[in-house]
């Protein structure tokens, strides 16, 4: 007999589209999960990335609850990790204690566990580990079998299985490796080759000897070949050379684009903590705000190459772009709209502009009266679209700064305020095209900056300003 772990990784990058998440969830997660209540003989267990947890909890929660029952009749066992998927050995120990915590907090307050067993990020694995997940609370892991093969014979000659057991400073963890051959097979290969392997494991292994499957969930929906396949500089030759040639060995399709992106250094050099030059990103979130960071990030440095990141700098841009740019262009307007009643009336339906690897909302109340700002919107969309489509964010964002200013103009040429006394007509048209104008931002922020651009559509929904989006510093 022949025991077979099952565990399945639904990942999804924190930030990423809420139209990726609604297309893995209707063409992966729910059918795989359809699939295994059909067989309640199979028992499996299940880890999701944070922002995946959250984005199903706001807007599926009966897949929770389906979750939850499959859990409370002894059928799948949740897997913690790191709440947002840090890379483990690249944070400090108070960030790995954090992002633990933020997982742990999140499922037992909605499935009611406490897991023992953990999904290490890109199984990146480095011996301190052990010491930390087993001081977090986690008995297991899960790892490549090739980590463990150093100096054995190929896998099909002597296939790594069970678990094994490692320790750091007298905290000890189990770590199941999971079995390449099997990832390579499921879901790629038909049924039938799969269960020969299986077949074949069962009499080269002792009796009862378990072997783990791992991988991502989304594999169980025709997802690769990938539009996007995102890699750091370092790993360049690997995902540009090796892994192509390892899908065509496997005649499976290529990735359709792949994206290499650059690194942040600080001070000109590459953050070390032997030099002191780390900038810790939860001190900068803690001060600034994961929006302003997010954008200044994505702004201030091309996706493609290296950015030196500067305070002085990133304060400069703060209280320029978004304190004194968005944030008080949305107060003025809003007051003026609030004062004196115009309201903007939504009435167009919601559609979607694909960019080539994703889509971003776009909402409209028809176009403004103003031909300029008409204009300038209608070129906004499309050279966003198009930077978009290219992985240029810098760029993307520079063409709503460029709306953003064309509206500035707008309200210094008609000067509402005056048009208030004494041209009713003109002064309600001017409101609802800048209203019009800055609900364009809005939806076109966020893919950026998600909570800005609800803040923002809020208040024109409520027709109130509200607290200031940026306050300068």
């Amino acid at each position: 007999m022949l025991h077979l772990h099952l565990v399945i990784h639904n990942h999804q990058p924190l930030g990423n589209l809420s139209d990726v998440f609604r297309e893995a969830y209707e063409t992966a997660y729910k059918p795989f999960l359809d699939v295994v209540r059909k067989h309640p003989g199979i028992k499996w267990a299940l880890h999701s990335s944070g922002c995946l947890w959250e984005w199903l909890e706001q807007e599926e929660p009966g897949y929770l609850d389906i979750l939850r029952e499959e859990h409370s009749v002894g059928r799948l066992e949740f897997i913690s990790g790191g709440m947002w998927e840090p890379i483990q050995p690249l944070i400090d120990e108070k960030a790995c204690r954090f992002q633990f915590k933020l997982m742990r907090e999140f499922l037992k307050t909605r499935f009611g566990v406490e897991p023992s067993g953990s999904w290490t990020t890109e199984r990146i694995w480095e011996p301190s580990l052990a010491g930390r997940l087993s001081e977090a609370g986690i008995r297991f892991t899960f790892l490549d079998d090739s980590q463990f093969r150093a100096g054995l014979p190929s896998p099909d000659e002597h296939p790594v299985w069970g678990y094994y057991r490692t320790e750091h400073n007298g905290r000890s963890i189990a770590i199941f490796p999971i079995n390449e051959h099997l990832r390579y097979l499921i879901p790629f290969r038909k049924a039938n080759e799969v269960v020969r392997y299986l077949v074949k494991l069962s009499h080269t292994l002792p009796d009862k000897a378990s072997i783990t499957y791992g991988d991502d969930g989304e594999k169980f929906k025709k997802y690769w070949p990938a539009a996007l396949h995102c890699v750091g500089k370092d790993i360049l030759r690997f995902h540009a050379l090796l892994w192509p040639a390892m899908l065509l060995s496997a005649k499976l399709p290529l990735p359709k684009k792949i994206f290499v992106h650059g690194y942040l250094t600080s001070g000109g050099q590459k953050m070390s903590k032997s030099i002191g030059n780390v900038v810790d990103p939860f001190e900068v979130v803690e001060k600034y705000g994961a929006e302003a960071t997010r954008y200044f990030l994505l702004r201030e440095f091309s996706s493609t190459e290296d950015g030196d990141f500067n305070f002085e700098r990133f304060e400069e841009r703060y209280n320029a772009d978004l304190a004194n740019g968005l944030g008080n262009l949305v107060s003025r307007v809003l007051t003026l709209a609030e004062k004196s009643g115009v309201i903007l009336n939504d009435s167009e339906e919601s559609h979607k502009i694909s960019t080539g690897f994703g889509v971003y909302p776009e909402r409209s109340e028809g176009p403004a009266q103003n031909d300029n700002l008409t204009q300038q919107i209608k070129s906004t969309k499309e050279n966003y679209k198009k930077a978009l489509g290219d992985i240029k964010f810098n760029e993307a964002l520079e063409e709503i700064w460029k709306l953003i200013s064309a509206c500035d103009e707008f309200i210094e040429e008609n000067k509402p305020w005056e048009l208030q006394e004494n041209n009713e007509k003109k002064f309600k048209e001017v409101i609802s095209d800048l209203l019009i104008s800055i609900k364009e931002i809005a939806n076109l922020l966020k893919p950026f900056m998600p909570e800005t651009a609800d803040k923002i559509l809020g208040q024109i929904k409520q027709n109130k300003k509200t607290e200031a989006l940026f306050p300068r510093l």
